[in-house]
C-alpha cells in the first residue's frame, strides 16, 4: 500500500503538467493569448471602456454667488483618467431634490447632455433661485440615465450633486418681557414669548435659565433651565414661570444662552410681578 502511494506521489509532477497541456489544447489559441498578457494590468492593445462621472460643484446663493450652478460631466477611463478621444457621447440628465426644494431654491431642470469628440467634460446648467430665507447648506441630485458611447460611473453610478450656500443673516433670538400680578393665595403662570425675527428652514436651538432681580428664586418664583427648540419655520416659543403668592413689586430674569444655528439679539427678558390681584 505504502509503496503504490510512494509511485503515485512521484508521478504527481509528470501528471499535473500533462493536464495542464490538455486544457491549454482544449482552450485554442485565445486561452495562450490571455495567459501571455496575463502581468499586464493594462494591455496596449485594448481601448479602455470609457465612463461618465459627475463630482461635486459648490455656490453660493445668489447675489453672492451665479445665478446658474454648473455641474460638470466627465469622461473617464476605468483608471480615471480624462479622455478626449471619443466618439460622441449623450447622457440624459435631470435634477433631483434632497434637502433643497424646487423651485423655491433652484430651478428643476432636465435634459440630454452632448459631450463631442475632443473634450473632456460636458456641463449641465441649473438656474438658482435667490430668496431671503435663512437655510442650511442645501444639496440637490443630477441623476444620469441612457447614456450613449460610455458607461455611468461615479457615485451611484450616475449622480452628480451640487451645494448650495445660504448667504442670508442667521435669525436673532430675543426673550420678551412680561408684566404679571400676583395672586393672593396660590401661584401663577407668567409666560415669557422666546421669538425669532425671521424663519429659518433649520432647527434652532438655545438655552433660557431664570435668575434673580429683586426677586428671589424658590421664594418668589421657581426656577426655570431648559433649552427651547425651534422646528424649522417656526419662529415663536412660549417658556412658563411659576410665580408664588404675595411677591408683587418684584422682579427676574429669564436670559438666553448658547444659540445653535441663531444668534442672540435681546436675550434677558424681565418678568416685572405687579400688585396683587384681588379675586
Amino acid at each position: 500500500m505504502h509503496l503504490r502511494l510512494l509511485r503515485t506521489a512521484r508521478r504527481l509532477p509528470v501528471l499535473v503538467a500533462l493536464l495542464i497541456t490538455s486544457l491549454a489544447a482544449a482552450a485554442g489559441p485565445a486561452a495562450a493569448a490571455r495567459a501571455s498578457t496575463a502581468p499586464e494590468l493594462r494591455p496596449a492593445a485594448v481601448a479602455p471602456d470609457l465612463y461618465l462621472v459627475g463630482g461635486l460643484s459648490i455656490a453660493d446663493e445668489p447675489p453672492t454667488g451665479p445665478p446658474v450652478q454648473q455641474v460638470g460631466i466627465r469622461v473617464q477611463d476605468a483608471y480615471g483618467n480624462d479622455v478626449d478621444d471619443h466618439d460622441t457621447i449623450t447622457v440624459d440628465w435631470q435634477t433631483i431634490d434632497w434637502n433643497a426644494h424646487a423651485p423655491g431654491d433652484y430651478t428643476p431642470a432636465g435634459g440630454t447632455l452632448t459631450i463631442p469628440d475632443g473634450q473632456v467634460e460636458g456641463i449641465i446648467d441649473v438656474p438658482i433661485a435667490e430668496d431671503d430665507l435663512s437655510e442650511p447648506t442645501e444639496w440637490v441630485f443630477v441623476l444620469l440615465s441612457n447614456p450613449s458611447g460610455a458607461q455611468l460611473g461615479g457615485i451611484g453610478p450616475g449622480l452628480a450633486f451640487f451645494q448650495i450656500n445660504d448667504d442670508d443673516p442667521r435669525p436673532q433670538v430675543s426673550v420678551g418681557d412680561v408684566t404679571a400680578r400676583s395672586l393672593p393665595d396660590r401661584p401663577r403662570i407668567m409666560k415669557f414669548d422666546v421669538t425669532l425675527d425671521r424663519a429659518l428652514e433649520d432647527y434652532a436651538l438655545v438655552d433660557v435659565d431664570t435668575a434673580d432681580g429683586t426677586a428671589s428664586e424658590g421664594v418668589n418664583y421657581l426656577p426655570v433651565s431648559k433649552t427651547v427648540v425651534f422646528p424649522p419655520m417656526v419662529t415663536t416659543k412660549q417658556v412658563w414661570v411659576w410665580v408664588l403668592p404675595d411677591s408683587n413689586g418684584l422682579d427676574f430674569e429669564l436670559q438666553a444662552s448658547n444659540p445653535v444655528n441663531v444668534n442672540i439679539g435681546d436675550g434677558v427678558g424681565i418678568g416685572y410681578i405687579d400688585e396683587i390681584f384681588e379675586m
